[in-house]
Formats: structure tokens, C-alpha cells, sequence
């Protein structure tokens, strides 16, 4: 992103969130691996899955049926 980075990037939505009430769920798809940037992801309640690419159609699926839910 030219402007900030993903985590920038939740730091702003977090803030804006936090006076909404309805839940937003996020899901990072991220060309990173890296262990930490995943257990960074745990620490935003907002983002509910991380996952790296490539992405799958289950992987896709899976999202789907938790949005669905909500």
C-alpha cells in the first residue's frame, strides 16, 4: 500500500471500530509467512483469520461460512 502498511492500516480501522457497535471481521490474505506478523494478527479482536498466500478455494470457503454466520 503506497500510503501505509496492513498493520497503519488496522491501527486507523481500530480506532474508527471502536465507536461503532456492529462487529467488523477482517481476514488479512498476505504474501507474508511469517510467524510473527500472524501472531501480531491475534492481537486486533477484529481480524478473524490470517492467512497467506496462495489462497485456496477452501481456504475461501471457510470465510465465507463464518461470515455467513455473523
Amino acid at each position: 500500500m503506497p500510503i501505509m502498511d496492513g498493520w497503519d492500516f488496522m491501527n486507523q480501522i481500530e480506532k474508527s471500530l471502536a465507536e461503532k457497535t456492529k462487529k467488523t471481521a477482517i481476514y488479512i490474505v498476505s504474501s507474508s509467512i511469517a510467524y510473527e506478523d500472524k501472531e501480531k494478527a491475534k492481537t486486533f479482536p477484529e481480524i478473524m483469520g490470517y492467512f497467506s498466500k496462495p489462497i485456496d478455494s477452501n481456504k475461501i470457503l471457510e470465510i465465507t461460512k463464518h461470515i455467513t454466520k455473523s
